[in-house]
């Protein structure tokens, strides 16, 4: 009965000291951070830097300016994909009326979910896989200011140093109208138009 008892014993001290050990070598907090650190995934861009400032389509009394400015982006969305991102606004004068206009100063300088108001443009030519991103066209999305709701994905094309091109098409979104009003097909503004890079005095 002694020896029974004494090989007991043993066999706990036995099993506290590996299975102890191996409860302290994989604590959970050790586990989590490192799961936090895989969960981040980097964005690759390219080219942005080209692509920020302002660009303008001008037509007799039509002017239509549009304002991007590069800054940091965190996305989560099951992992966290952090990068970087075009934002910016726009300006649009027809016959004389100022229809739409922007303040440079009220673009954020992030984009992430702690950014309540988001402007009404955003671009990025940004893909997880270096191989797919393409430094001479960029995914826009855009939001119509004045068709409250109504928004819409394009592309910015590189055409030269100086000119770019945009291309929207026809939105998806919920347009909040009026009573009497009717819906409305297409945009407040111009959507297939060449830009030229308008140069900062």
């Amino acid at each position: 009965r002694k020896r029974n008892l004494y090989c007991i014993v043993l066999f706990a001290i036995f099993a506290n000291v590996v299975f102890g050990q191996s409860t302290i070598r994989y604590k959970p907090e050790l586990k989590d951070s490192l799961a936090q650190d895989v969960s981040r995934v980097p964005v690759y861009t390219e080219n942005l830097d080209f692509y920020a400032g302002t660009w303008e389509y001008k037509n007799g009394d039509e002017v239509f300016r549009i304002f991007l400015k590069k800054v940091p982006e965190e996305i989560h969305f099951i992992k966290t994909h952090y990068g970087e991102i075009l934002i910016g606004d726009y300006y649009y004068k027809k016959g004389g009326v100022v229809l739409d206009q922007y303040n440079e100063e009220d673009i954020p300088n992030i984009k992430n979910r702690q950014v309540v108001a988001s402007p009404p443009i955003d671009a990025s030519n940004g893909s997880i896989y270096k191989q797919y991103v393409d430094p001479l066209r960029l995914r826009i999305h855009i939001y119509d200011k004045r068709f409250n709701g109504k928004g819409s994905e394009g592309f910015i094309t590189y055409i030269s140093d100086a000119q770019i091109r945009l291309e929207v098409g026809e939105g998806e979104g919920v347009v909040i109208l009026e009573e009497g009003e009717e819906d409305i097909e297409g945009f407040s503004f111009p959507t297939d138009v060449v830009l030229t890079r308008k140069l900062e005095r």
